[in-house]
């Protein structure tokens, strides 16, 4: 694969490598919808870019009188997914000349674990949590006496003791519609792929598949449905040896992302299984990275505008500290694809 350069990302976009520098580094001179879709275009084509350049300070002192807010992440985040949601926070936070910080939290905290320093000695004034779905990391951090939006959490929680925002994409609707699709199609025997207890968007996405096969008066095959944990680094191991046990295969498989769903893709090609005529595979997000094997269906999450609401929406927090906090769904668009026998 050739090196991204800014000439690469120049000539995706018709414009000068000058004008792609200032727009990276938050220089003069280049609009906000032009600057936007740059850093959108280098995160596509995988462009290693630096939060640090222009939209933040690494060491920011206490006494400025900028706000400090921190990005609280415990998943990788260098996907081209994560990558463009954080780039889209950075923004926002530069045009209103804030810092951004990076916290890194372990996905899975030693039982003493304590949250970092600049968490809870003033250092920062805002937290936007991105993909925290620890029990006891997501409490330490909803105790925290400071404005925080969180996207997504752990699944069943009670609303009402959440100190914070709440954006969730909307998934149950969603996937029903999906379901309902590969329904008219024909295919009755679809199962679902996905840990259901990991986080309430994959809870959500799950009970709208249930919803729209009861609709249809369809059976759940328990037995050929993965909702238990799916450990971070064993993923394939545990889809592989769950197809493998499997004596009948669906005629049709939801996955809760679009990696569960490549990785369901791959087993099937290396089984020389077909996808769609005999088993049709969805996911969810339109990641680019799991494209490879065949145009998945899928849909498209605005990962670039779910940025921009999370930082709006600490800021809105900041000019007003007593405004009740909100559960936010965003929607999305379906894209049906070559994996569902649709045109891609």
């Amino acid at each position: 694969m050739e090196k991204v350069t800014l000439q690469t990302i120049a000539d995706t976009l018709n414009t000068s490598r000058v004008t792609v520098w200032k727009a990276l580094n938050n220089r003069d001179g280049v609009s906000a919808s032009l600057r936007d879709e740059i850093i959108s275009t280098a995160i596509t084509l995988g462009y290693p870019l630096k939060l640090q350049e222009g939209y933040s300070s690494p060491t920011p002192k206490k006494k400025s009188s900028h706000k400090n807010v921190s990005v609280v992440v415990s998943h990788p985040e260098d996907s081209p997914f994560w990558m463009n949601i954080i780039h889209s926070i950075a923004m926002v936070l530069s045009k209103h000349n804030m810092n951004m910080l990076y916290t890194y939290l372990p996905s899975e905290p030693e039982k003493d674990y304590e949250l970092p320093s600049t968490l809870i000695d003033n250092t920062v004034q805002g937290i936007i949590i991105l993909n925290i779905y620890d029990k006891t990391l997501f409490y330490k951090l909803n105790d925290l006496p400071i404005p925080k939006v969180f996207l997504d959490c752990i699944p069943n929680i009670d609303y009402k003791f959440l100190n914070g925002d709440l954006f969730l994409i909307e998934g149950k609707s969603t996937v029903s519609s999906i379901v309902q699709h590969i329904i008219e199609k024909g295919r009755r025997h679809i199962s679902f792929i996905g840990d259901i207890e990991f986080s309430q968007t994959n809870k959500e996405r799950y009970l709208g598949y249930i919803e729209a096969l009861q609709k249809n008066s369809l059976s759940i095959y328990e037995v050929t449905n993965l909702t238990t944990s799916l450990g971070a680094k064993t993923h394939k191991e545990q889809i592989y040896q769950f197809l493998d046990h499997l004596s009948t295969f669906p005629e049709a498989i939801i996955c809760a992302n679009d990696f569960i769903a490549y990785l369901v893709i791959q087993y099937l090609q290396e089984k020389e299984i077909s996808v769609p005529n005999q088993v049709m595979v969805t996911g969810f997000d339109d990641s680019r990275e799991f494209r490879k094997v065949i145009p998945l269906t899928t849909v498209h999450v605005q990962n670039h505008f779910v940025g921009i609401r999370l930082a709006e929406q600490l800021l809105y927090h900041f000019e007003n500290p007593e405004a009740d906090y909100e559960i936010i769904y965003i929607r999305s668009k379906i894209i049906f694809r070559q994996s569902t026998g649709d045109a891609s």
